[in-house]
């Protein structure tokens, strides 16, 4: 053999030997207790982004309430810059479609909006009146943009009336016949589907019906028909599919169930939970007002309230963690909703269908308490709240907020705080900010006989990892990335993974992180719901994989040579005759890793692999990629790993 090429093949290998890193399982617990089953938790945020797609409502503002598109009055929405149809985040479920009249064979965008103000009454302040009386032909109401599915039935309601609205008669003294429809879109010709409502009552009435299944597939619009010769006001309209699971779009319940899982679920808010009136949210559907004075400026419907959550977290098989507001409510009104939730003999909540009691255990106390109160103020109010709210339900467990400005005064807020509540949440602390507030609980604990733990509420990865300076809210106002379109790239979830893992490695001294937001909060959530269907995101796909592990007792583990790039993370079941070997490898090449098992003292046999690898960190799913980030099941050699760069291996190993 030519002595240069030996000379270049022995190079090749001493390279190829050098590249290798060794790690070593120590048989050693990393923490003083179990990880916490809870610990993937998620969020649903009432009137943010378009989280209300995961709700089975096909019409938007059907209440004719949306003055200004939901986008304008969220500050949020300034996040991304440019061309909101560039956005990698978007889909069809934040198209905002205007209602505008087919009149004469010409579209008018001026609706006929009856504002209300004082009465007549319908819901919320507008309704809209249709007037044919001089009309030649039909008017028709539309709303394009609507997605329905093949061999679907519909159900369609709405508030009618055919009357005076002011009546001491309920019964008006005619009937009008009201048609329903399903055309395809832009023919309006054409009917796919359709029933008819005969409408004869002089206040507004609630009127139901279904919409025949139809042999189509594809965008569609939706028309309420008026005949020529008569005058009708209509509010409230419903279009939902007929399989929805309790409301909730049944293929998002599905994979979120199967794929997702979330152990704990927030709800209402984020900012919205500091003006929320739980009351607002319960009962059926057309009594519920319209909430005006939300956070974001925008109007709430509240379709989705306290039912509806539990329905949702049965569902899934979660746990309900309700925000109560602290800094615009009483601890009388928190206690009443503990009361309406728990109290087996609860009146209300009974008289509504649901007799049993719907058993919330989780209660947080308040989102964002510092935009009002001092440290010492709040912890005093926590106090309050907790002693009323438990003294309706003594097992329920009641979490005070520790973060931002207020982690200065951790100590003092736990003295006064500490006997009545049972979390703490540090939303936005650094790791290191939380280890020392577990060495606080700890410490606090063992002196007075109480288990509090730690918990993160609305959990948000860093955008840039191992910065610094990063905060809860990740904002990120510079560069070529905003925060949304950075939210749903894979290197984000790779991310959120490290970040779970270092709350693993918290054991059981932290309760739980939940993931912002579960389904569509402007890009940064788990899974998407465009109106043709779901898919993940890039966070949601790692989120599947990740929370499908069986982790209960991470163990020690040691590098030959440290690399900051790669994080390992190795952990036992519950048995512990079972191993789980996560890798995550930040560097863009991929890396050789020899793996000792032989501190176990046990024989292990390799079960199941699984890889997250796509193209690059910069990759994400979309509608019409929705698999570009994917789990897939490997082949390995447990012993001796090829991990690609950017990306997320998983090893399952069983004691044989």
């Amino acid at each position: 053999m030519n002595k240069n090429l030996l000379y270049f093949l022995l190079g090749l290998f001493f390279l190829d030997v050098q590249a290798e890193n060794d790690i070593r399982i120590v048989n050693k617990d990393k923490t003083e207790s179990p990880v916490s089953p809870h610990l993937w938790g998620s969020f649903y945020e009432l009137g943010f982004g378009r989280s209300d797609r995961l709700w089975g409502e096909e019409l938007f503002n059907r209440s004719f309430e949306n003055t200004k598109p939901i986008s304008k009055s969220n500050s949020w929405y300034n996040s991304f810059s440019g061309d909101i149809k560039e956005a990698k985040w978007l889909h069809s479920g934040y198209e905002e479609p205007t209602w505008y009249l087919w009149n004469d064979g010409r579209k008018d965008e001026k609706l006929p909006l009856v504002s209300q103000e004082y009465w007549p009454a319908a819901h919320g302040k507008y309704f809209i009146q249709i007037d044919t009386k001089k009309a030649k032909e039909a008017i028709l109401l539309v709303q394009d943009r609507i997605y329905v599915k093949r061999g679907k039935k519909y159900n369609v309601s709405g508030l009618f009336s055919s009357g005076s609205y002011l009546s001491e008669e309920k019964y008006s003294s005619h009937t009008v016949p009201v048609s329903i429809a399903i055309h395809k879109e832009g023919d309006l010709q054409s009917t796919l589907s359709q029933t008819e409502l005969q409408i004869n009552t002089n206040q507004f009435t609630m009127y139901n019906a279904v919409l025949p299944a139809m042999d189509y597939e594809g965008w569609c619009s939706f028309t309420v028909k008026v005949p020529a010769g008569y005058k009708i006001g209509v509010d409230l309209l419903s279009l939902m599919q007929d399989d929805v699971i309790s409301g909730w779009r049944r293929e998002a319940v599905e994979r979120i169930k199967n794929e997702l899982h979330p152990r704990t679920m927030r709800m209402p808010g984020g900012c919205f939970a500091s003006l929320y009136n739980w009351r607002n949210g319960i009962g059926p559907r057309e009594e519920r007002p319209v909430s005006y004075d939300t956070w974001w400026g925008c109007e709430l419907l509240n379709d989705v309230g306290t039912f509806e959550m539990v329905d949702l977290c049965q569902a899934i098989g979660s746990e309900p963690f309700f925000c109560v507001s602290v800094m615009f409510n009483t601890e009388y009104n928190a206690a009443e909703w503990v009361d309406f939730c728990n109290n087996p003999q609860n009146e209300q909540r009974i008289a509504y269908g649901h007799k049993e009691p719907l058993n919330v255990k989780y209660w947080e106390l308040e989102n964002e308490p510092y935009r009002k109160f001092d440290a010492i103020t709040y912890a005093q109010r926590c106090v309050a709240f907790a002693k009323a709210m438990k003294a309706k339900d003594p097992t329920i467990k009641i979490a005070m907020g520790n973060y931002w400005v207020f982690n200065k005064k951790f100590k003092e807020m736990l003295n006064i705080a500490g006997p009545y509540i049972d979390l703490i949440t540090n939303r936005g602390g650094t790791i290191e900010e939380m280890h020392q507030d577990i060495v606080i609980l700890s410490e606090y604990n063992k002196k007075h006989g109480t288990n509090i733990k730690l918990c993160h509420t609305e959990f948000r990865a860093p955008i840039t990892r191992n910065e610094g300076n990063t905060d809860g809210l990740n904002q990120k106002e510079t560069g070529d990335e905003t925060l949304f379109n950075a939210s749903v790239r894979w290197k984000f979830a790779m991310n959120a993974v490290e970040q779970y893992i270092a709350y693993q490695n918290m054991g059981g001294h932290f309760f739980t992180a939940n993931y912002t937001n579960l389904s569509d909060g402007w890009g940064e959530c788990l899974i998407n719901i465009p109106k043709e269907g779901t898919y993940l995101n890039a966070a949601g796909v790692a989120f599947s994989l990740m929370n499908s592990l069986d982790i209960v007792y991470p163990q020690v583990v040691e590098f030959e040579k440290a690399d900051p790039n790669l994080v390992v993370q190795a952990a036992w079941n519950k048995e512990r005759d079972k191993l789980t070997l996560v890798i995550l490898n930040f560097n863009s090449s991929s890396q050789k890793l020899r793996v000792d098992y032989s501190q176990l003292h046990k024989k292990l046999k390799l079960d199941k692999s699984f890889r997250i690898s796509p193209e690059s960190g910069l990759s994400f799913n979309s509608l019409e990629n929705p698999e570009k980030i994917k789990i897939d099941t490997v082949k390995a050699n447990s012993r001796k790993l090829d991990v690609d760069g950017m990306s997320l291996l998983v090893l399952e190993l069983s004691e044989k």
